[in-house]
């Protein structure tokens, strides 16, 4: 993504949370990264495929996404940086 290749995942693991995939329209207002499909099958994989090519043949869309992807933070520091925000809320907050 950091060099502008929109991704089409099958959505496990990873790719999960790295791939966000909010749907057409909000893909196309530049609120997504990438394409992801659900179940591993030809069927899904096509739609997905279809998607990104519909999107591509509007420049404008098309562009918003690549400079989403293009700036999302994928870094293990990020990743690291909310996994520290989520222990510290899970502690009990101190009593005075």
């Amino acid at each position: 993504m950091r060099y502008g290749a929109i991704p089409v995942v099958h959505a496990v693991g990873g790719l999960r949370d790295t791939v966000l995939d909010p749907g057409d329209e909000e893909l196309a207002r530049g609120r997504g990264t990438g394409l992801r499909f659900d179940a591993a099958t030809p069927a899904f994989l096509l739609r997905a495929l279809e998607r990104a090519v519909a999107l591509y043949r509007n420049p404008k869309a098309w562009a918003t996404l690549v400079r989403a992807a293009m700036t999302r933070d994928s870094s293990w520091t990020a990743s690291a940086q909310l996994y520290v925000q989520l222990y510290r809320s899970l502690l009990p907050s101190p009593t005075r």
